[in-house]
């Protein structure tokens, strides 16, 4: 029996931990290029974003929120590092230079260096829901 408390205990804990540090979670885009840039930084309470158009700062929706945590859970993060670009037109200046990080408590996982508009096919769900949700009119 006393076992039985002990294991309910951990999973309790474990699981509290896991919620917490995706609520502390902090998801950053930069993408640039010689006179243009984009800078997006989404946290649970708030989404900030700026080009040279435009600049949003709003409070960050529980639904949109919970749309871009279940798209992390679901990223192998200590590969993010590994994840090939599918193209590389940003090395002719075709394309904005364009990385992601991800920082969870004081880990901090960030891609390679890729195209902006197209990303590794593991993050293409994660950049297409942050960028569905901005409204650039």
């Amino acid at each position: 029996m006393k076992i039985l408390k002990y294991l309910f205990f951990i999973v309790i804990f474990h699981s509290c931990k896991a919620q917490t540090n995706l609520e502390t979670m902090i998801v950053n885009y930069n993408a640039a290029t010689r006179g243009s840039s984009i800078k997006y930084e989404v946290t649970s309470s708030k989404l900030y974003y700026k080009d040279i158009e435009n600049t949003i700062e709003t409070k960050t929706t529980s639904k949109f929120w919970e749309e871009i945590t279940t798209i992390v859970e679901q990223i192998n993060l200590s590969e993010i590092e590994n994840f090939n670009p599918p193209t590389s037109d940003r090395n002719v200046d075709a394309a904005l230079h364009a990385t992601l990080s991800i920082t969870i408590g004081n880990q901090i996982y960030e891609s390679q260096t890729f195209d902006h508009g197209n990303p590794p096919e593991e993050l293409k769900s994660l950049i297409e829901t942050l960028f569905n949700d901005l409204d650039l009119e």
